[in-house]
């Protein structure tokens, strides 16, 4: 009779996933950069490499949030994260623009790099242009981003303000 290795579900796709993961970014960050020490060796990388695909979910939101030691910078582009906030907060964020305040507006300011000083009048431009911005469902999330933009560009203040319109 042949046994069978079996593996909690978690367990095994934290694993399968574990060897998506970049090999250069394996020890630098996360659990497994606190379990080896940040170490360079080859048997110190592969430990941290398995432990951060051991704890998939914590290692996914620390190298996007920027926590645990990890930085986000070229692990999710800029415009990748504005596009996936406004996809995932569309409703929220559509009554926000209408009311021109909230706090998914506010968040979406911030991920255009527009400072707590100009909040006030991000608001007012997209409430202003509400219309032009809202126009269907999450399905068009990228084009309120693309048409968003294109309103803060012409905006003297915001454009100079705002540091993530590109």
């Amino acid at each position: 009779m042949k046994r069978k290795l079996w593996l909690p579900p978690v367990l095994a796709l934290g694993i399968a996933l574990g060897w998506a993961v970049p090999a250069a970014r394996a020890s630098d960050c996360a659990v497994g950069g606190f379990v080896v020490n940040r170490s360079s060796g080859i048997i110190e990388q592969l430990l941290a490499f398995t432990t951060n695909g051991t704890f998939f979910i914590t290692y996914a939101g620390a190298i996007t949030s920027g926590t645990s030691g990890c930085s986000n910078s070229g692990i999710v582009k800029e415009e990748f994260e504005q596009r996936i906030f406004v996809t995932a907060n569309y409703d929220a964020l559509s009554a926000d623009l209408a009311r021109g305040q909230g706090q998914h507006q506010a968040a979406l300011a911030a991920l255009l790099g527009c400072g707590r000083e100009l909040r006030a009048e991000f608001g007012r431009v997209a409430q202003a242009h509400f219309a032009a911005l809202v126009t269907g469902g999450p399905e068009r999330a990228d084009e309120l981003l693309a048409t968003l933009k294109d309103e803060l560009r012409v905006h003297p203040a915001l454009s100079r303000g705002c540091s993530r319109l590109a």
